[in-house]
């Protein structure tokens, strides 16, 4: 029953991680723009 409950929770964290991953990155693209455009403001 144990080894159940663990087999059914398992992708579920997965994908979890796989969607963070997925975020984070996406935040650090926008910071990069964020920045180029910050730069392109300061230099143009």
């Amino acid at each position: 029953m144990v080894s159940r409950v663990s087999n059914v929770l398992q992708p579920s964290n997965s994908r979890h991680i796989r969607m963070e991953r997925y975020i984070r990155r996406h935040i650090k693209l926008e910071r990069c723009l964020q920045n180029d455009k910050d730069t392109n403001h300061t230099y143009p």
